[in-house]
Parts: structure tokens; sequence; C-alpha cells
């Protein structure tokens, strides 16, 4: 799916775009994110939250992973690297 893709079912199903970022086959969600001594925190329940009614209004989502900070993101045509499957460097 295109950005536009996403932004445009996002706001047609009146979701706010203040709080997830947009790119081609991915929505990243982020809920109330800040850094505390250079490493970066969100309000996980929140996060969490707004991410699986994101997900809902997105049937053909094909994976979801998280950051180290706490972001889900939600991919689409989402395909696992082999090399990094099989522990290839």
């Amino acid at each position: 799916m295109t950005a536009n893709q996403i932004s445009k079912r996002l706001t047609k199903n009146n979701f706010s775009l203040e709080n997830v970022t947009i790119n081609k086959d991915m929505i990243q969600v982020a809920v109330g994110y800040f850094e505390r001594d250079g490493l970066g925190f969100v309000n996980s329940t929140k996060t969490k939250t707004l991410a699986n009614k994101i997900k809902k209004q997105f049937p053909e989502c094909s994976y979801i992973s998280q950051t180290r900070y706490g972001a889900i993101i939600i991919w689409f045509n989402f395909r696992s690297n082999s090399f990094a499957s099989q522990n290839i460097d």
C-alpha cells in the first residue's frame, strides 16, 4: 500500500494522524513519545490500544513488530529477510 492510500483510509475512518508515522507498506504508532537520558520511550498502553484500533481497519496487515523504544509497526506485504532468519552476516 502507498502512504497516501494508508493516510486516506485512516482519515476516512476518523483517525488522527498525530501519533502515527506512515510510509509505504507500514504504519508506526508511537503515543506519548519522550526522551530521558538519551533513551526514547512511549506510553505503551496507549500505543497498544491505538495500534489495535488501527489494525482492525487493515485486515490485509501481514505482520506487526515493535521498536526498542516501544513503538508498534504495522506492516503490509511483509517478507522476512532470508539472510536475517538464517543469521548470515
